[in-house]
């Protein structure tokens, strides 16, 4: 009986309490009851719609990933119609956590499903430049190029729809993501030209600190192999999964490989990340389904060369 009474006496202690901090702000104990739940509810709301932000292993998705200025930006080239590399390397990069994806052309070409690719390019990447297979499968660029190519290419436009076609004309040849930052398919200097031997590097070095002395970081693609240039480091082998630290005060090149066809004697998809807080590079391979990607290919009636790369890397 006593522990009854106490209970009823502390109820009333709490029922006047709320009635003096509701009187002394002109209002009555319901209404600040009711303004709790009100907060309570909009809290609620709030963490419901933060945590609705993870990915389904609890990691943030990339409108959490900002901390000052921090922006960790993914960098993809060299798609080349591969849908299943081009899944992988998005699932892969989505379960990292990125503020950004940029894609540094040739989404079309070699590989059977150019256009699953585009949309998925489209849909992902915030940013996106042409390359020279974009160009062929427009008309330019075609000379010289061998027969199994410009069969792929010109089997690639038949599989894209208008506003595809529409949107890949639009693409503009080169990118400058921040003042510092450029991006490119081939070179600085000409979007076709291959970043391949240490003179054309040179050149490309010279070219870059002469004309656009801004520039701190040159992302290009069109070679299907992974490299850093940072001199006097160069470096073109990296491990799975590889960090590297970058000096802000120095130009660096950097070429994140090849999603869909790599050429560095490695099969596994290839792309990189660029932490712009941290200033380092880090450079990814993942594994992917090769042997489907292979079947596709031969049941599209595309040269049979296409398919045995992508098990040999080269």
């Amino acid at each position: 009986m006593r522990r009854g009474r106490t209970r009823a006496r502390a109820r009333e202690r709490g029922r006047r309490h709320t009635a003096r901090v509701g009187n002394a702000q002109g209002n009555t104990g319901t209404w600040s009851f009711t303004s709790a739940w009100v907060v309570g509810q909009l809290v609620y709301e709030r963490a419901r719609a933060w945590l609705s932000r993870r990915g389904p292993n609890g990691t943030i998705l990339a409108a959490d990933r900002r901390w000052g200025n921090r922006l960790r930006t993914a960098i993809i080239s060299d798609v080349h119609a591969n849908v299943d590399a081009l899944q992988t390397v998005l699932e892969r990069i989505a379960a990292i956590g990125v503020d950004r994806v940029v894609c540094l052309g040739d989404i079309v070409g070699y590989n059977a499903d150019p256009a699953a690719c585009v949309d998925r390019v489209r849909e992902a990447c915030d940013t996106v430049i042409a390359g020279n297979h974009e160009r062929m499968l427009l008309g330019r660029c075609r000379d010289g190029v061998a027969r199994p190519v410009l069969a792929a290419i010109d089997w690639s436009r038949e599989q894209l729809r208008a506003e595809q076609l529409a949107w890949l004309a639009e693409l503009p040849e080169e990118a400058e993501l921040e003042p510092g930052i450029l991006l490119v398919h081939g070179s600085p200097r000409d979007p076709d030209e291959y970043i391949a031997r240490p003179t054309v590097l040179r050149d490309n070095y010279r070219w870059l600190e002469t004309h656009r002395p801004a520039v701190r970081l040159c992302c290009f693609g069109h070679t299907h192999r992974p490299l850093l240039a940072a001199p006097p480091r160069v470096q073109r082998r990296f491990g799975r999964c590889e960090e590297i630290e970058l000096d802000p005060a120095r130009l660096a090149f950097v070429n994140p490989g090849s999603v869909g066809q790599p050429r560095d004697g490695s099969p596994l998809a290839s792309f990189a990340i660029h932490d712009a807080q941290r200033h380092t590079i880090t450079f990814v391979r993942t594994p992917y389904p090769i042997v489907r990607a292979q079947q596709r290919v031969l049941a599209a009636g595309l040269h049979e060369r296409f398919a045995q790369r992508l098990a040999q890397g080269r």
